[in-house]
């Protein structure tokens, strides 16, 4: 056996560090390159879900476009026109969204569309679309039937009651005296005045309910809330709203010198409370006092309705006129909510 000198040895110990500093080298390599194409892949994986989610949150900004148009096409346009456009945008961050309409129920009393939104990430590369289903709510669920209408007693004197259809001029729960009106003494004739003990026999919350589908405080969350006493130069010229009026002190609350709502865009006023006086006022819509009303010798008028959960008392040169424009225009303040469960998420 030949022995290896000390240089040969020394020469393949060499080659032997060589290789293996070579596989090691070729081992780092390949372990750097998979974890550079591991992190490119999280990378791209991440940037994915983000435009997935980004998508996401585009179609709900839809869904939410779609109903606050729903809401708005009540006052502006035909209905139908806008179940029948849909609509699209683009969003700040890059994202857009577009949305169109089923109709599911369209009627006078019954409005149900089905919104279909779509949303696009910044790049378009995710999209999303969901479902969700809507029905209109009216502000008012049960619209009075006369221009006069209590959940107590009425009291009027010289106040001319008009109604533009053959319904009554008084609605009440309690007793119904008419002094002076055009039609004379119309309290002993059944056509011009409807005792209803029915409606005193509801709860002022159960009576409030029955006309508007809400608790008060529900409601009161829907309406722009004014907080006065002497309210009528603050209510002045307001029109096409539901308006809340929470008394600032404890007297009655006063709306003179003031011309709130009109025939296309009547108001929903709401007066929390007691009503005194109207001196030279003219209302369009519908006007519902919590308390009662004692008004003596004032000059005002309502186009509309008006409806008090106490005794009402009314004396002076007033004019009450019913009319039905003027409250199917109040519709123009209702609302669409999302049906329950009716959510999608293709």
């Amino acid at each position: 056996m030949k022995l290896l000198n000390p240089q040969q040895k020394k020469r393949q110990m060499g080659i032997a560090t060589l290789s293996i500093s070579m596989m090691l080298l070729f081992i780092i390599t390949i372990a750097s390159l998979s974890t550079a194409r591991i992190s490119i892949t999280e990378q791209l994986v991440s940037n994915n879900l983000y435009r997935e989610k980004q998508a996401f949150e585009a179609a709900q900004a839809s869904l939410e476009a779609a109903l606050d148009n729903l809401k708005q096409s009540l006052s502006k346009t035909p209905l139908a026109s806008t179940i029948a456009g849909g609509g699209s945008s683009k969003l700040n961050n890059g994202a857009a969204y577009s949305y169109t309409y089923q109709v599911i129920d369209i009627n006078q009393d019954n409005i149900s569309v089905n919104i279909i939104a779509t949303g696009y990430s910044d790049n378009g590369s995710g999209t999303r679309t969901v479902q969700q289903s809507a029905h209109f709510i009216p502000p008012l669920i049960n619209t009075p039937i006369a221009p006069l209408t209590s959940r107590d007693s009425i009291w009027v004197s010289g106040v001319n009651i008009t109604n533009t259809i053959a319904a009554p001029l008084a609605h009440s729960g309690g007793p119904i005296t008419i002094i002076a009106s055009p039609q004379g003494s119309a309290c002993t004739q059944p056509a011009y005045c409807v005792t209803d003990s029915a409606l005193n026999a509801m709860s002022k919350e159960g009576f409030f309910e029955y006309y508007f589908g809400l608790e008060k405080v529900l409601l009161q969350g829907l309406s722009e809330v004014f907080n006065c006493t002497e309210c009528g130069e603050i209510l002045d010229g307001q029109t096409g709203k539901i308006a809340w009026i929470t008394p600032k002190s404890k007297d009655p609350i006063h709306l003179d010198d003031s011309n709130i709502g009109s025939q296309d865009d009547p108001i929903l006023l709401i007066i929390e409370g007691d009503l005194g006086h109207l001196s030279n006022s003219t209302i369009y819509g519908l006007v519902y006092v919590t308390g009662k009303i004692t008004s003596n010798n004032d000059n005002f008028k309502i186009v509309g309705a008006l409806i008090t959960e106490d005794r009402t008392t009314l004396q002076g040169n007033i004019i009450l006129s019913y009319d039905t424009t003027v409250l199917a225009n109040l519709d123009k303040l209702g609302r669409f909510a999302r049906l329950a469960g009716s959510w999608r998420d293709f």
